[in-house]
């Protein structure tokens, strides 16, 4: 080795040099010289850009469960995966519990949606911009209560109180772009956001239940029923056809 650091220094005429640049030169060649040491890379390879070199137990290809909650969907949960540092997928499901928003109409709405989704990671980090296509149901309720007792005279079978409780469902096809963070650590576990739009495509009719007592006159289904099956249908009729923003946080776990 002392040999070899001799050529060394004769062959780039260190003594020629400042002090320091010598001391760099002797450092480097010591290093070169001996067996398995290597120098150290540089700075600029450490940190190269920011990007998700992340590896679980099937090197750069990760899958998983995640879950969160937002708006409208409050429960989130699905399958998700990293293909590549530039590429994932995955299936999605929403559910939102039964809740009235008067932009909709007046009846109560339940509503869960699905669908499977790709993502594009641009920078090769934790940003992507992604789109899903998938299927969902909503179902709309509005329940009133009704005073008969002028009506029993006519037909005295009738109950003096009439309880209407109108359903109604309608399906679509949605389409669900998004644009957002999904960062997973080493160790798997994993943590995101995204803001996007549920757009309704292709909504299917309004399909309608009502549970009448038999013998209800004709004149009770014009003044009550009809108009109570048509709030449902205008409020399902709404979201089938209206765009709604989406905002979400979730957390995972990929292996």
């Amino acid at each position: 080795m002392t040999s070899k650091v001799t050529q060394f220094l004769i062959r780039h005429r260190i003594c020629s040099l400042p002090s320091t640049g010598a001391a760099h030169l002797v450092i480097a060649g010591v290093l070169g010289a001996a067996p398995g040491v290597a120098a150290p890379e540089s700075a600029s390879r450490v940190t190269e850009d920011g990007a998700d070199h992340s590896s679980g137990i099937l090197g750069p290809f990760r899958i998983g469960p995640v879950m969160g909650a937002g708006l409208p969907n409050l429960l989130d949960f699905g399958v998700t995966s990293k293909l590549t540092r530039y590429f994932g997928a995955g299936f999605h499901v929403g559910l939102i519990p039964k809740f009235r928003i008067s932009y909709y109409g007046d009846a109560t709405l339940s509503f869960v949606e699905y669908d499977v989704y790709g993502r594009a990671y641009p920078f090769g980090s934790s940003i992507f911009v992604g789109a899903g296509v998938g299927y969902a149901t909503a179902k709309g309720t509005l329940a009133s209560s009704y005073d008969l007792t002028a009506y029993q005279a006519i037909v005295p079978s009738l109950p003096a109180t009439f309880l209407l409780n109108s359903q109604g469902s309608v399906h679509t096809l949605v389409l669900r772009p998004e644009i957002g963070l999904f960062h997973t650590f080493d160790s798997g576990f994993s943590f995101g956001f995204s803001v996007g739009m549920q757009i309704p495509i292709a909504p299917s009719e309004v399909n309608l239940n009502e549970n009448l007592p038999a013998g209800l006159p004709q004149s009770v289904i014009d003044q009550f029923v009809g108009p109570t099956n048509q709030k449902v249908r205008d409020t399902l009729h709404t979201v089938g056809r209206a765009p709604i923003p989406t905002v979400s946080v979730f957390i995972g776990w990929l292996f």
